[in-house]
C-alpha cells in the first residue's frame, strides 16, 4: 500500500509540475536548512539502520532562492532519500550547498556509464536494484530543477556518485 500510494504521489507531483508555470510574485525565499534537517530527521531510521554518515554543508548560496518551498522540499526530499536508499551499509552521504550549487555525493555507490543517461527517464531503474522505487524520483528533480533555470548532472567521481543543480546563467 506504501509504494502504491507514494507512485500515486510522484505521478501526480510530476503531471502537476508539466504544466507548472513560475509566478514569481507567489515564491518564497528557501530554508535550504530547515528542508535538509526535516528531511534527515524523517530518514533517521534508514540512516542509522545503515550506519550511515550524512555531511551536510551550507554556505548560504542556493541555487534556488526563492521558489515554491514544497516544490524546492520535493526536489531535496527525491534526491536525499535516493542517496540514503542506493548507499550500502557504512556509506557517507555529502550534502553541499556552494556558490549557486546543490549537490549530493553517496560514497561507494557508482551507477554504470550505459546507465547515467537513462537515470532521468521516467520509470527507468538500472538492472539488479534491490531497493524499492518507481523511477520517477529523478525524472521529478530534473524537471523542478529546469523550472527553476538550473541545470542538473549526473556522474560517477571518484567520491562516489553524484547529483550536482546549478543554476544556468541568465
Amino acid at each position: 500500500i506504501y509504494r502504491t500510494n507514494n507512485l500515486v504521489e510522484q505521478l501526480l507531483a510530476l503531471s502537476k509540475l508539466e504544466a507548472l508555470k513560475r509566478n514569481e510574485d507567489l515564491e518564497q525565499d528557501i530554508n535550504a536548512d530547515a528542508i535538509v534537517n526535516e528531511m534527515l530527521k524523517i530518514k533517521e531510521f534508514e540512516i542509522n539502520n545503515k550506519k550511515l554518515t550524512i555531511s551536510y554543508q551550507n554556505d548560504g548560496n542556493l541555487p534556488i532562492k526563492k521558489g515554491f518551498p514544497i516544490l524546492i522540499s520535493m526536489l531535496f526530499r527525491n534526491l536525499v532519500d535516493n542517496a540514503i536508499k542506493y548507499s550500502p551499509e557504512n556509506a557517507k552521504v555529502t550534502i553541499v550547498i556552494k556558490d549557486d550549487t546543490f549537490s549530493i555525493t553517496n560514497s561507494d555507490t557508482k551507477v554504470l556509464e550505459e546507465f547515467l543517461p537513462k537515470l532521468g527517464e521516467r520509470f527507468f531503474r538500472p538492472p539488479g536494484q534491490k531497493e524499492n522505487g518507481s523511477g520517477l524520483g529523478i525524472p521529478i528533480a530534473i524537471r523542478i530543477a529546469k523550472i527553476y533555470d538550473c541545470s542538473f548532472h549526473m556522474e560517477n567521481t571518484d567520491e562516489g556518485f553524484r547529483i550536482t543543480i546549478k543554476k544556468v546563467s541568465v
